[in-house]
Formats: C-alpha cells, sequence, structure tokens
C-alpha cells in the first residue's frame, strides 16, 4: 500500500521555462512523507520533541516529463523495509495518470542529542504505508571519476532561512545551489538527479561548491545527453556529491 497527498504547483516553484524547479520536486516528494508521518504515526516535529529525528543519506531522482505552473499532482510515498541502520522510502509523482517522476531515497534515524544510530529493528515502523522498492532506471551508487576537473563554482554561506529544525542546512537547499550552477539550462532538462548527502552544513559554516565539465552519459543516465558531477566542501571536509543527467529541452516536452 502506498500513501498518496495531492498538490498543485504554484507560480513561485518554478522556473523560467515555467517548469518545476528540481529543489522544489524535492520538496514535494519530502512534503508528502512528512504528511504521511502525521496522518498515520507521528509528525516530524512531534518525533524530534521526543529526541529522535530523520536524516537523509541519498536521493535519487529520475525526471520523465515537465511538471508545470497550477498542475495538479498526486505524489505517492511508501516505506521500504530496511536494514541495519537504513530506513528506505519510494515516491512517485503523478499527473493526470502519467509518471512524471519517480525516485529513492535512504534516511537514517538519530538520536538527537548524541547523534548516535538507531537501528531499523528497534523502530517499529509497522503504521506506515509500506511497498517494495523501484526498480530504477538510473544506477543508486555512483562515483565521482578522480580523473576529472573539478571547477570551485561558488562559496556559500549557511544563513537562518536555509537552515531546519535540525539547525542545519535543509537537504533540498543543496539541489537549488546545484541547479544555480548547472550551465546552459535555458534550453535543457533535468532527467536524473543523484545526491550523496555526507555531513550536515549547520548556520555560519561555507561551503565550498565543484562542478565537473560536462561528461558523456554512458550508463549513468540512458535519456540524458549529458552528466556533471559536484561535490561541496565544509571546512575540507565532504559535504554532499551529485550526479546530474541533462537532456535538451525541445526532447522532453
Amino acid at each position: 500500500m502506498k500513501y498518496s497527498e495531492t498538490f498543485e504547483i504554484t507560480s513561485h516553484d518554478i522556473d523560467f521555462n515555467n517548469v518545476l524547479r528540481p529543489d522544489r520536486l524535492q520538496m514535494y516528494l519530502q512534503e508528502s512523507a512528512d504528511h504521511q508521518m502525521r496522518d498515520e504515526a507521528i509528525s516530524y516535529s512531534q518525533l524530534y520533541k521526543k529526541g529522535i529525528s530523520f536524516i537523509v543519506s541519498r536521493m535519487n531522482v529520475e525526471i520523465y516529463k515537465p511538471i508545470r505552473k497550477y498542475d495538479k499532482i498526486k505524489v505517492k510515498t511508501w516505506h521500504v523495509k530496511g536494514k541495519a541502520a537504513n530506513f528506505p522510502r519510494g515516491y512517485e509523482i503523478i499527473k493526470e495518470n502519467d509518471v512524471c517522476a519517480r525516485a529513492m531515497s535512504n534516511w537514517a534515524l538519530i538520536n538527537v542529542e548524541d547523534k548516535k544510530l538507531i537501528k531499523y529493528k528497534d523502530y517499529d515502523m509497522s503504521d506506515y504505508s509500506m511497498s517494495d522498492p523501484l526498480e530504477m532506471d538510473i544506477k543508486r551508487r555512483f562515483l565521482i571519476p578522480k580523473d576529472i576537473s573539478m571547477e570551485k563554482v561558488e562559496t556559500v554561506k549557511v544563513m537562518l532561512g536555509d537552515v531546519d529544525i535540525n539547525r542545519h542546512m535543509n537537504n533540498t537547499r543543496y539541489l537549488g545551489i546545484i541547479y544555480n550552477n548547472l550551465p546552459n539550462m535555458t534550453d535543457s532538462f533535468i532527467t536524473s538527479i543523484n545526491l550523496r548527502y555526507m555531513r550536515e552544513a549547520p548556520i555560519g559554516s561555507e561551503i565550498e561548491v565543484f562542478r565537473s565539465e560536462a561528461r558523456k552519459p554512458d550508463k549513468i543516465d540512458s535519456r540524458a545527453d549529458k552528466v556533471y558531477n559536484f561535490y561541496t566542501l565544509i571546512n575540507g571536509n565532504s559535504n554532499l556529491e551529485a550526479e546530474i543527467g541533462i537532456k535538451k529541452y525541445e526532447r522532453c516536452v
């Protein structure tokens, strides 16, 4: 069984092409999961008050069709059986019976006070709608090749408006930074997003953003024309790694 929630895309969600921005797409995915927690078990805020918090470690997204202003979408989400300290989750975005995007994510459950991981077997997820993991067309695991050149493109200071209840930068903000640093997006469309979160970015910290040159998609994303890699650093330490598939916009309409 899958939980579903409906949303209408607003004028503040779209880019210059009247297409849902990738960070807002990720926001709607996670908003549906937040609604599921509230409706089926315990809200995220209530969980946090108990000293427990979910933290994302990986997000993998495939985008098939553009979503535009005022489109009404149904977002399905469900818990996937996990193991060790991994709490997986699946998502689908549906518009007029067409699947526009799919995603899988991995989450850790931590004790807020001491940052210790809570094992899957030690936390009851039986109240949540549950189904099987998605078989995705993209590889969920990736490595940035050691021999490619990476250019520093931006330094971002984490401000009050960037952080969430955990007091570090909200995970959807990273995708906004990446989108701002993708070249020539006036005629292009994101087909895939692979994000690996490695370290939190607390308020006041500075994030250094590095981007590769365009790469051939090869077996990374069969629908993409090119792929870009990103990584970010905080005080010289790894913060985030990303792999983004891009294709010319006119072939995606």
